[in-house]
Formats: structure tokens, C-alpha cells, sequence
């Protein structure tokens, strides 16, 4: 196989084209027919059930696959960086695409954060108390939403939101463009590459732990405000 990709000056050994194969782009064109024909269907089960909320429980089991695609082709893109090894030569790219769908998950996001009091007792519910006397929650529930307002507030919920997906484009963004600019490169070995790859990955592999925990508190958990851990 050749290495000439991996050391030393490889600007001239890239191919002409970079696009997609065209059986990709024929799964592509009928991923859009399905995906598609599932949104009519979803909508007329909507119409039909008047069952909103159960359709915002969905949407969100959606956005956490999406999400888990996305940054977890950006995760495993850092641990190439960091681990330094050849493996990363053939699934790079495809790792480096997967990170780069994050708009289209913080567009998934935003129907969640909009009808939270939709989906989450703790952002319908105002007054614990008064929710308790008039039985829409029990004593349990009550104590756990009080208790935890100064989190689970919609304020927060958004401010968390928009930083997760901000710290996590800001490194899909500099590795999507350093790879691109490593490419082209004719000055500077390997060697300098890899080490401002490593500078970013390690520090981003320890941020992408905490703030996938607090996606995974604030969207999915908080679902039942009684959860502790």
C-alpha cells in the first residue's frame, strides 16, 4: 500500500476526483425517497392520533442516534490523531463527513428545546406545589424539580444546548480544515501535523467525554426528574 499519504510530501498523490462513487450516491437518492415517504407517514399517524407528545419522544430517540453517529465519528477521529496509527488512513475521511453533519443535529435539536414543556415535567411544571396538590405529580416528583430548578430550567436547557453543539463544532471544524490543509501541504513534515493534531485531539477527547454526559443528563434523564446518580 502506498505510504507516501502518511510521509513526507504527498500533495501530488491525491486523486483527481474526491467525490462519492456513484453506488453511494444512488443509496443516497434512495435514503431521501425512504426517509421521505416515512415523513408523510409520520405526519398522518400525527393527524390522525393527535398523539404529539409521543412523536416528540421519538424525535428525540432520533436525535440521540444521530447525534451518537456524529460525534462519535468525531471521537474516534481524535483517537486516530492520538493512537497515530495507519488504521486511520481508510476511514478518515468517512470520519471527518460523519462530524461535519452537526448542523443538521443541532437542527434536530431545536424542535426538542421549543416544545420541552411538551416533553419534560420538570419545564411544564412551574410550581411544584401546586402541581402536587392538584395531583398532576406525585410528592417524589415534586421534591426532585424543586430541588434540582436551578438546573433543569429552560434558560439552562437552552444555554447547554447551544454550547454543546458550539465546543463540538469548534473541533470538527479545525480538524475538517487542518486535514484538508495537511493535504496540500508542502512545507512542513508529518511530524508537524501530527503533533498539532495530538495538541487538539487529547485536550478534545477529555471535553467530549463531560459534554456528551451533560447532552445525555439534560436531553435523555431529565425525562424523569426523579433520576439521580
Amino acid at each position: 500500500m502506498d505510504t507516501s499519504m502518511e510521509h513526507g510530501i504527498h500533495a501530488h498523490d491525491l486523486p483527481a476526483n474526491l467525490g462519492a462513487p456513484v453506488a453511494v450516491l444512488r443509496w443516497r437518492s434512495r435514503a431521501i425517497v425512504v426517509a421521505a415517504i416515512s415523513a408523510v407517514l409520520a405526519a398522518i399517524d400525527l393527524l390522525i392520533s393527535h398523539s404529539f407528545d409521543y412523536v416528540l419522544r421519538g424525535w428525540l430517540m432520533g436525535l440521540m442516534l444521530c447525534l451518537s453517529v456524529c460525534i462519535g465519528g468525531l471521537a474516534l477521529l481524535m483517537v486516530q490523531w492520538c493512537s497515530g496509527g495507519k488504521w486511520g488512513l481508510l476511514i478518515r475521511r468517512p470520519l471527518e463527513a460523519m462530524s461535519r453533519t452537526l448542523p443538521l443535529v443541532f437542527l434536530m435539536f431545536l424542535p426538542i428545546a421549543i416544545f420541552a414543556k411538551r416533553l419534560y415535567i420538570w419545564a411544564s411544571v412551574t410550581d411544584p406545589q401546586a402541581a402536587l396538590h392538584a395531583g398532576i405529580i406525585d410528592a417524589m416528583q415534586a421534591h426532585a424539580i424543586a430541588y434540582k430548578r436551578p438546573y433543569l430550567n429552560i434558560e439552562g436547557f437552552w444555554i447547554r444546548g447551544i454550547a454543546y453543539f458550539i465546543i463540538f463544532g469548534i473541533f470538527a471544524y479545525f480538524l475538517n480544515l487542518w486535514s484538508l490543509q495537511r493535504d496540500t501541504d508542502t512545507q512542513h513534515g508529518n511530524w508537524f501535523w501530527q503533533k498539532r493534531f495530538e495538541n487538539l485531539s487529547g485536550p478534545g477527547l477529555v471535553v467530549y467525554s463531560l459534554v456528551l454526559t451533560g447532552m445525555c443528563v439534560d436531553w435523555v434523564m431529565s425525562l424523569d426528574p426523579t433520576w439521580f446518580s
